[in-house]
């Protein structure tokens, strides 16, 4: 019997199982992650326009 049957015969779980589960689990913070670099992304873009705009002259004002 290798160790793996002998655990699940002892504790009743199934490692296979547990697995599925850590996997699922990354996979869903991983894309939560991905999201928030998403809009981590979008908001360096703006910024990045916005601080573009600052440099440009601005046109003079009638007096």
């Amino acid at each position: 019997m290798d160790q793996e049957a002998i655990f699940k015969a002892i504790s009743g779980i199934d490692v296979n199982t547990i697995d599925a589960d850590i996997e699922s689990a990354f996979g869903a913070r991983l894309a939560e992650l991905d999201k928030m670099l998403e809009g981590l992304d979008d908001l360096v873009n703006k910024i990045e326009g916005d601080l573009q705009n600052l440099d440009q002259p601005k046109p003079e004002s009638p007096e």
